[in-house]
């Protein structure tokens, strides 16, 4: 339950601590009032009580771990339902636009790029952690795997740029990646998702594995 309700994990533990320290206590004065109540009594009941302690604990991060993992599960599939929902073109009014970037965390405003890459299996992304090394260059990206491809949707902040972008799919394997001109707004997205798979498709083991739509014009139009 704290867990879904968005307590963190150090809050729930210390609720654990100042329970376990008001028992003690309490058992402690209990003992002090009670001329029956002997040291080795004492220690029997304090060893059972952080037993049962450390049970409760255990089956409480487990939960909250298990938890934590279903939101995150959850909420990766709803932000790659609406990057399948803006590639698909199915999101024009503003509102929907809104409350889509608000999911994927990405800005209101652009610009935005799209990138295409190609699987070398069915399903099996080319490009793990993607986000992560995006994010630590500034640029914030949501991403969709299908069965051929892997696409993401990039907003180049002000501390982000094409160039830097194609510096982190360089430390990637290779594989054949198309990347879209820049658009200004998502609701150009599948768009401009046409123009990364035609750079895609463009890639030529000779030139290189990523093509830039608007940097490769003759292998574009080739």
């Amino acid at each position: 339950n704290r867990a879904a309700a968005g307590v963190p994990l150090a809050a729930v533990m210390d609720s654990y601590r100042l329970c376990a320290r008001f028992l003690w206590d309490e058992l402690c004065a209990e003992a002090t009032r009670r001329d029956a109540v002997t040291d080795a009594g004492l220690v029997g009941a304090a060893s059972a009580m952080w037993l049962v302690l450390d049970e409760f604990t255990t089956a409480m991060v487990t939960g909250y771990q298990e938890e934590m993992a279903r939101q995150f599960v959850g909420r990766q599939q709803e932000r790659s339902a609406m990057v399948q929902a803006l590639i698909d073109g199915r999101l024009t009014d503003t509102v929907d636009l809104w409350n889509t970037a608000d999911t994927l965390r990405i800005s209101l405003h652009g610009p935005y790029l799209v990138v295409c890459a190609e699987l070398t299996s069915i399903g099996r992304s080319v490009l793990p952690d993607i986000e992560t090394r995006l994010s630590a260059r500034g640029i914030f990206s949501a991403w969709r795997l299908q069965p051929d491809i892997e696409i993401g949707i990039l907003h180049l902040g002000p501390t982000g740029g094409l160039d830097s972008v194609v510096e982190v799919l360089s430390e990637y394997d290779a594989t054949r990646v198309g990347i879209s001109p820049p658009i200004p707004d998502l609701a150009e997205t599948a768009s401009a998702l046409r123009y990364a798979r035609i750079a895609m498709t463009a890639s030529r083991p000779d030139r290189g594995p990523i093509t830039v739509f608007d940097r490769d014009v003759m292998a574009v139009t080739a």
